[in-house]
Protein backbone atom coordinates (compact mmCIF):
# COMPACT_ATOMS: atom_id res chain seq x y z
CA UNK A 1 0.00 0.00 0.00
CA UNK A 2 1.48 3.38 -0.97
CA UNK A 3 1.55 6.33 1.46
CA UNK A 4 -1.83 7.98 1.84
CA UNK A 5 -3.41 10.96 3.56
CA UNK A 6 -6.38 10.25 5.84
CA UNK A 7 -8.53 13.05 7.22
CA UNK A 8 -8.67 13.00 11.00
CA UNK A 9 -11.80 11.33 12.38
CA UNK A 10 -12.47 8.54 14.90
CA UNK A 11 -12.26 5.75 12.31
CA UNK A 12 -8.97 6.98 10.83
CA UNK A 13 -7.55 7.59 14.31
CA UNK A 14 -8.27 3.92 15.14
CA UNK A 15 -6.58 2.86 11.90
CA UNK A 16 -3.51 4.94 12.81
CA UNK A 17 -3.40 3.47 16.34
CA UNK A 18 -3.52 -0.08 14.97
CA UNK A 19 -0.91 0.81 12.37
CA UNK A 20 1.50 1.95 15.11
CA UNK A 21 0.81 -1.15 17.19
CA UNK A 22 1.55 -3.28 14.10
CA UNK A 23 4.99 -1.70 13.72
CA UNK A 24 4.13 0.64 10.85
CA UNK A 25 4.75 4.38 10.41
CA UNK A 26 2.18 7.12 11.00
CA UNK A 27 2.72 10.79 10.28
CA UNK A 28 0.73 13.15 12.47
CA UNK A 29 0.56 16.88 13.14
CA UNK A 30 2.01 18.45 16.25
CA UNK A 31 1.98 22.11 17.18
CA UNK A 32 5.52 22.37 15.76
CA UNK A 33 5.73 20.28 12.55
CA UNK A 34 4.40 16.95 11.26
CA UNK A 35 6.09 14.00 12.95
CA UNK A 36 6.98 10.62 11.47
CA UNK A 37 5.95 8.27 14.24
CA UNK A 38 6.72 4.68 15.17
CA UNK A 39 6.25 2.58 18.29
CA UNK A 40 9.37 3.51 20.28
CA UNK A 41 9.36 0.06 21.94
CA UNK A 42 9.68 -1.74 18.59
CA UNK A 43 13.22 -1.66 17.14
CA UNK A 44 12.06 -2.74 13.67
CA UNK A 45 9.43 0.01 13.57
CA UNK A 46 12.01 2.61 14.61
CA UNK A 47 14.37 1.33 11.89
CA UNK A 48 11.66 2.28 9.38
CA UNK A 49 11.92 5.92 10.47
CA UNK A 50 15.64 6.01 9.70
CA UNK A 51 15.09 4.26 6.37
CA UNK A 52 12.18 6.50 5.27
CA UNK A 53 14.01 9.71 6.18
CA UNK A 54 17.42 8.46 4.98
CA UNK A 55 18.55 9.63 8.40
CA UNK A 56 21.95 8.63 9.81
CA UNK A 57 21.68 6.34 12.83
CA UNK A 58 23.94 8.58 14.93
CA UNK A 59 21.12 11.18 14.99
CA UNK A 60 18.81 10.30 17.94
CA UNK A 61 15.02 10.59 17.91
CA UNK A 62 12.66 12.48 20.19
CA UNK A 63 10.01 10.35 21.91
CA UNK A 64 6.51 11.73 22.41
CA UNK A 65 4.40 10.89 25.46
CA UNK A 66 0.86 11.64 26.56
CA UNK A 67 1.72 12.57 30.15
CA UNK A 68 4.63 13.50 32.39
CA UNK A 69 4.10 10.38 34.53
CA UNK A 70 4.66 8.09 31.52
CA UNK A 71 8.07 9.65 30.92
CA UNK A 72 9.41 8.53 34.30
CA UNK A 73 9.19 4.86 33.22
CA UNK A 74 11.92 5.52 30.66
CA UNK A 75 14.29 8.00 32.33
CA UNK A 76 16.67 7.73 35.27
CA UNK A 77 16.63 11.00 37.16
CA UNK A 78 17.35 12.16 40.69
CA UNK A 79 14.67 13.68 42.94
CA UNK A 80 16.19 17.13 42.30
CA UNK A 81 16.07 16.61 38.52
CA UNK A 82 12.50 15.31 38.78
CA UNK A 83 11.52 18.45 40.66
CA UNK A 84 12.95 20.57 37.84
CA UNK A 85 11.22 18.44 35.19
CA UNK A 86 7.92 18.89 37.03
CA UNK A 87 8.42 22.66 37.29
CA UNK A 88 9.17 22.96 33.57
CA UNK A 89 6.32 20.60 32.75
CA UNK A 90 3.79 22.77 34.59
CA UNK A 91 4.82 25.78 32.52
CA UNK A 92 5.68 24.38 29.08
CA UNK A 93 3.89 21.04 28.59
CA UNK A 94 1.94 20.14 26.66
CA UNK A 95 3.90 22.22 24.17
CA UNK A 96 7.02 22.65 22.03
CA UNK A 97 9.64 21.78 24.66
CA UNK A 98 11.87 18.69 24.56
CA UNK A 99 13.85 17.63 27.62
CA UNK A 100 17.01 15.57 27.30
CA UNK A 101 17.20 13.19 30.27
CA UNK A 102 19.26 10.14 31.25
CA UNK A 103 17.71 7.04 29.72
CA UNK A 104 16.82 3.84 31.63
CA UNK A 105 17.56 1.91 28.43
CA UNK A 106 14.08 0.37 28.32
CA UNK A 107 13.82 1.49 24.70
CA UNK A 108 15.87 0.02 21.83
CA UNK A 109 19.29 1.72 21.59
CA UNK A 110 18.54 2.91 18.07
CA UNK A 111 15.99 5.38 19.48
CA UNK A 112 18.63 7.46 21.26
CA UNK A 113 21.65 6.37 19.18
CA UNK A 114 22.95 4.58 22.31
CA UNK A 115 23.78 8.00 23.77
CA UNK A 116 22.52 7.27 27.28
CA UNK A 117 20.07 10.18 27.01
CA UNK A 118 16.48 10.35 25.81
CA UNK A 119 14.72 13.34 24.27
CA UNK A 120 11.15 13.45 25.62
CA UNK A 121 8.24 15.71 24.85
CA UNK A 122 4.50 16.09 25.38
CA UNK A 123 2.89 17.74 22.35
CA UNK A 124 -0.11 20.01 22.67
CA UNK A 125 -1.72 19.40 19.26
CA UNK A 126 -5.14 17.78 19.71
CA UNK A 127 -4.57 15.03 17.11
CA UNK A 128 -1.12 14.15 18.49
CA UNK A 129 -2.57 13.94 21.99
CA UNK A 130 -5.49 11.75 20.90
CA UNK A 131 -3.11 9.42 19.06
CA UNK A 132 -0.84 9.10 22.12
CA UNK A 133 -3.78 8.63 24.48
CA UNK A 134 -5.41 5.91 22.38
CA UNK A 135 -2.32 3.91 21.42
CA UNK A 136 -0.84 3.97 24.95
CA UNK A 137 2.69 3.80 23.52
CA UNK A 138 5.69 6.09 23.53
CA UNK A 139 6.01 7.30 19.94
CA UNK A 140 9.43 8.04 18.46
CA UNK A 141 8.80 10.86 16.00
CA UNK A 142 11.25 13.18 14.28
CA UNK A 143 9.96 15.55 11.60
CA UNK A 144 8.25 13.76 8.69
CA UNK A 145 10.65 14.69 5.90
CA UNK A 146 13.80 13.36 4.28
CA UNK A 147 16.91 14.09 6.32
CA UNK A 148 18.10 17.71 5.90
CA UNK A 149 14.93 18.74 4.02
CA UNK A 150 12.61 21.48 5.27
CA UNK A 151 10.30 20.25 8.04
CA UNK A 152 6.68 19.74 6.93
CA UNK A 153 3.78 21.77 8.28
CA UNK A 154 1.01 20.13 6.24
CA UNK A 155 -0.03 16.61 5.26
CA UNK A 156 0.69 17.43 1.61
CA UNK A 157 4.27 18.42 2.49
CA UNK A 158 4.72 14.97 4.08
CA UNK A 159 3.27 13.20 1.04
CA UNK A 160 5.53 15.22 -1.28
CA UNK A 161 8.66 14.18 0.63
CA UNK A 162 7.77 10.69 1.90
CA UNK A 163 5.15 9.50 -0.58
CA UNK A 164 7.52 6.68 -1.54
CA UNK A 165 7.12 5.03 1.88
CA UNK A 166 5.13 1.81 1.83
CA UNK A 167 2.24 1.60 4.33
CA UNK A 168 2.68 5.17 5.60
CA UNK A 169 -0.51 6.70 6.98
CA UNK A 170 -0.54 10.51 7.13
CA UNK A 171 -3.19 11.85 9.51
CA UNK A 172 -4.31 15.22 8.19
CA UNK A 173 -4.97 17.86 10.81
CA UNK A 174 -7.58 20.59 10.90
CA UNK A 175 -5.00 23.22 9.97
CA UNK A 176 -1.28 23.54 9.38
CA UNK A 177 1.07 23.30 12.37
CA UNK A 178 0.87 26.53 14.37
CA UNK A 179 4.53 26.89 15.45
CA UNK A 180 6.13 25.68 12.23
CA UNK A 181 9.59 24.89 13.62
CA UNK A 182 10.92 22.10 15.84
CA UNK A 183 10.66 22.17 19.63
CA UNK A 184 13.29 23.76 21.86
CA UNK A 185 15.59 21.20 23.51
CA UNK A 186 16.92 21.48 27.07
CA UNK A 187 19.29 19.04 28.76
CA UNK A 188 18.77 18.50 32.48
CA UNK A 189 21.77 17.49 34.56
CA UNK A 190 21.87 18.39 38.26
CA UNK A 191 25.68 18.29 38.23
CA UNK A 192 25.97 21.13 35.69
Amino acid sequence: MPAKILKYNDVNLSLAVNHLRDGELVSFPTETVYGLGANALNEFAVEKIFSAKQRPKYDPLIVHFYSEQEIYKYVDISPKEKELVHLLSRHFWPGPMTLLLKSKNHLPGIVNSNSGYLGVRIPSNFIARELLKKCKLPIAAPSANKFAHISPTSAQHVLNDLGHCENLIILEGFENCSVGIESSIFKIDENK
